[in-house]
């Protein structure tokens, strides 16, 4: 990977780090029964996200940012992410804190378009596209890539940044019609491009993915808010929280490592909801939905046996005691919640107990 992609890669991750990092982890938001009638829900960009994306995730950068959460923590944050910013901003011209204003970004576990999937991943390799609203200077992003190597192209009329094909890694595969031959290629497909969809809308994803939302979008085939369920999670989540994310259960689970007695009831979970508000503090909520009463029963009994011993751990860490305990689970039927809370108080004792040590 050459080093502009690299500084692209790594200004997306300090974005939903910052965003959606500082919610998902801890906490998720609730799930809806309605979304709101009459109009259209989330923000414009979701006409991009295809009908069969499994997760959407959204966060409000400049809420974020600007919060006085933020505002308190950045004091006690190690000097490498001052730099890595600053060293960002220097290369592109971008200054995270204000020049972007939110990120959408979605996942599929299978390619958004049969046409466009490379081999390897129609065996479900899970795909996805990220999306950051706000000022940048293409002119300026476009000469730092060709002064790094990088190509600017054009992709039914979009402009694109792509790795140069010539430079990328060579793969060494063998040819299953001759035994014994095999074939070296430039594997440049999976490589991470940047492309300009609209002025103040970039897109940061693999060709295939890119491709397929550029012409989903110029076909204005079936979108995200086709799907009525997802429509219904985002629109009882938006307006209250700046940074949530919705989807099934089984995509976000898929590849993740997860503590046995949790794993073995997932599977019965078929939607979650999670939304965050940073704001003087944090707060949160996670519900998630299980396919029948005793599923749900059961996964709350296990959700309290792990908030038990975690209660019991935090009382050798006094000043996380709080965080812990206002973890709580509720919820009826086939529902179930955990929410939790940073109290502004709690955060500016964090801040004095780091800059005592």
């Amino acid at each position: 990977m050459n080093r502009t992609s690299r500084l692209f890669l790594m200004g997306s991750g300090f974005v939903l780090a910052a965003g959606l990092g500082t919610g998902l982890v801890a906490y998720y938001g609730g799930l809806p029964t309605l979304a709101s009638a009459g109009r259209a829900v989330g923000p414009d960009e979701l006409r991009y996200v295809p009908e069969a994306a499994a997760v959407v995730a959204y966060a409000n950068v400049h809420d974020v940012m600007n919060s006085e959460f933020r505002q308190k923590i950045r004091k006690v944050l190690p000097d490498d992410e001052t730099k890595g910013q600053e060293e960002f901003q220097r290369e592109t011209g971008i200054n995270i804190e204000q020049d972007i204003d939110y990120v959408l970004a979605w996942m599929t576990p299978t390619p958004a378009s049969a046409e466009t999937a490379d081999a390897h991943d129609k065996g479900g390799h899970p795909v996805g596209l990220v999306l950051l609203h706000g000022r940048f200077d293409a002119a300026r992003l476009e000469a730092l890539a060709t002064s790094h190597g990088g190509v600017v192209d054009t992709i039914d009329g979009i402009r694109v940044l792509r790795p140069n094909p010539d430079r990328a890694p060579v793969a060494v595969e063998a040819e299953p019609s001759a035994p014994g031959v095999v074939v070296r290629h430039h594997k440049a497909d999976g490589a991470p491009m940047v492309a300009f969809l609209e002025p103040g809308l970039i897109a940061l994803g693999e060709e295939p993915t890119i491709r397929a939302a550029i012409a989903h979008n110029a076909s204005g085939g079936r979108s995200i808010r086709d799907n009525q369920d997802m429509v219904n999670l985002i629109g009882d989540l938006e307006g209250s929280s700046n940074v949530w994310a919705v989807g099934r259960m089984d995509a976000l689970t898929a590849n993740a490592s997860l503590p046995e007695p949790l794993a073995q009831h997932l599977p019965a979970v078929k939607w979650f909801s999670a939304s965050s508000h940073v704001g003087a503090g944090v707060s949160g909520l996670l519900r998630a939905e299980a396919r029948d009463e005793e599923s749900a029963k059961n996964l709350r009994d296990v959700l309290q046996g792990f908030l038990a011993m975690a209660k019991m751990h935090a009382s050798q860490k006094p000043e996380l005691a709080p965080v812990v305990q206002s973890l709580e689970v509720s919820g009826t039927g086939t529902t179930v919640a955990l929410s939790f809370e940073v109290q502004p108080a709690l955060v500016d004792a964090l801040v004095q107990l780091k800059n005592a040590n």
